[in-house]
């Protein structure tokens, strides 16, 4: 399992490379240069975002109930940031939200069996349309300072040709399973119960997918060695309090 993942994880920091790195306080560069800094969720707390103007002439000629509609969605897709009680969560402009603002390691240690030391935390778009945002946790356990778990938030790639992707998918991988490099038997998915509406895991692969309804499709890989019992009850864990903190952020 976690040959595989070492390549999962190596994949996604040659991505963190490749990406423009946000200037975000809770995220850490992909040189570690922050480490030792305080990059807790709470950092733009309290700090004045201004909202973006709209200009209301765009919608000259319209009725008054188009022109409302209009500008709600227009103040929507231009809102950056959405405030969940005292944090600020990144919200990308196709709805995406950053996934290291989606939960905590002080969390994390309190409430699973998973025990974080000195976290770096790496966040990557990987999504060239804006439709998958990433975030690794990792630090050193054992004398591996690769341990760690990835986080994937994402949506429709392509919805001009498939409708229910999250649906879509999730079947794709309790059907087919997932065939990795360097094998040529799939690894099958199964049923995890307590997650979302739907949710997936493979113990082999350490790789567990849910969702929440048929937009938005989350992904959560651990590059850890823990028994099946114990990995699926952190992700149950970790995934209930990922979609709670996600809905606050888009009921906000």
């Amino acid at each position: 399992m976690k040959l595989n993942n070492i390549l999962l994880f190596a994949c996604f920091i040659c991505l963190l490379s490749a990406c423009k790195s946000d200037s975000k306080a809770n995220t850490t560069e992909g040189d570690d240069t922050h480490e030792g800094h305080d990059h807790s969720v709470d950092d733009h707390a309290g700090h004045d975002h201004a909202q973006p103007k709209i200009d209301e002439h765009k919608y000259d000629g319209l009725s008054e109930r188009e022109k409302t509609k209009m500008m709600a969605i227009d103040q929507a897709n231009a809102n950056k940031i959405v405030s969940s009680g005292k944090k600020k969560i990144d919200i990308s402009s196709r709805g995406l939200p950053n996934p290291c603002q989606l939960i905590t390691p002080e969390w994390i240690n309190k409430n699973t069996s998973l025990k974080i030391t000195d976290p770096r935390i790496k966040q990557g778009n990987s999504g060239a349309g804006n439709d998958s945002w990433s975030c690794f946790f990792q630090w050193e356990q054992d004398g591996d300072p690769n341990t760690g778990f990835l986080i994937n938030v994402m949506i429709n790639p392509v919805p001009e040709e498939v409708v229910d992707y999250p649906e879509t998918y999730m079947q794709a991988k309790r059907v087919d399973g997932e065939t990795m490099m360097g094998s040529d038997k799939p690894f099958p998915y199964k049923r995890l119960d307590g997650l979302g509406i739907e949710a997936l895991g493979c113990k082999d692969l350490g790789k567990y997918y849910w969702r929440i309804d048929n937009e938005y499709l989350f992904m959560l890989a651990y590059n850890i060695e823990m028994s099946d019992s114990a990995q699926r009850a952190a992700t149950v864990k970790i995934g209930n309090e990922i979609i709670k903190n996600f809905k606050e952020s888009l009921n906000k």
